[in-house]
């Protein structure tokens, strides 16, 4: 078993603290690696997850436990709404990571025996936790977002009832089923019926395309007539009125691609939204052979511009 404290001269730090400490690095990384994967802003993602954790860890210090849990996904939520992105799936990137976190934390716990009264309830549960992390991590992709979320909260809330037979945290117990219940009934209302393979086969023509036209962008830069060289240099007047027609044809061209470009992304935020193949106008089903044919199509044949 490891010490509990370690002592360096006169500085102590909890080995506990230590464990909990690489757990967050990990989840760093798979909120890094999943919001990439998935097309966020890594940014924002990060910044969300900082936050949230941090709110979480203010409040489970000053509170319970059971208070941190809600305001996490409080803060998750109301800053994905802010930002037009999904919940669903931050829920489920999210809770993949503190899965891993919690790893962490329960092996410090084990491998000090902090806790020797409930040694062997500490042993399930983190074997649980492994359970759900593997099954979250390699079944993201072909599950409905929202999903991995509801599972955990449902697995983890049962087992720590199982477990620890609280009877006085039960209202927090009843809490976590209720949401889970609740997350899965709003996701497969909001969602539309496209199927996960299809609009993630959506996302790599879009992500291709978009790079395509940044690329087509930059090399317009050295083809602007106004910007050749010597242009100031003994102009006839014809050769400034080709000169215009010819300013005139490339700004429309820039701004064909740029107009493109901005649909293209358009479309990408409103597969981050969850909302991907529903018209942004009336919000029925924009059709598989709408999109088959125009991927960054985010409004129906009725309300097409």
């Amino acid at each position: 078993m490891l010490p509990a404290i370690l002592t360096i001269n006169t500085f102590t730090l909890s080995t506990y603290y230590i464990f909990g400490f690489i757990g967050f690095l990990f989840s760093l990384f798979i909120v890094w690696y999943e919001a990439k994967r998935d097309g966020f802003e890594l940014e924002k993602a990060l910044d969300i997850f900082f936050v949230s954790f941090g709110a979480a860890a203010l409040s489970g210090y000053f509170f319970k436990l059971e208070i941190a849990y809600f305001v996490f996904w409080l803060i998750v939520y109301i800053w994905a709404k802010h930002i037009n992105w999904s919940h669903f799936r931050l829920y489920d990137i999210f809770s993949t990571a503190l899965y891993i976190e919690f790893i962490w934390v329960f092996a410090g716990l084990i491998l000090t025996n902090s806790f020797p009264d409930y040694s062997v309830q500490i042993y399930l549960f983190s074997l649980v936790l492994l359970v759900l992390f593997i099954f979250g991590f390699l079944f993201r992709v072909k599950l409905t977002s929202g999903f991995t979320f509801s599972l955990s909260t449902i697995v983890a809330g049962s087992g720590l009832f199982l477990l620890f037979r609280s009877v006085l945290v039960l209202p927090f117990y009843i809490s976590l089923f209720t949401i889970s219940i609740v997350t899965l009934y709003l996701r497969q209302k909001s969602m539309s019926s496209l199927p996960q393979t299809f609009i993630d086969r959506m996302k790599s023509l879009l992500k291709r395309k978009n790079a395509q036209l940044e690329a087509e962008q930059k090399s317009l830069l050295d083809k602007d007539p106004y910007l050749a060289p010597g242009r100031t240099e003994e102009n006839e007047i014809l050769d400034d009125v080709n000169e215009d027609l010819e300013k005139e044809l490339y700004d429309k061209k820039v701004n064909f691609i740029r107009s493109l470009q901005s649909q293209v992304q358009r479309a990408l935020a409103r597969m981050r939204a969850g909302k991907y193949g529903v018209c942004e106008v009336c919000g029925k089903e924009i059709g598989k052979e709408r999109l088959e044919a125009l991927p960054e199509a985010t409004r129906c044949v009725q309300h097409a511009e």
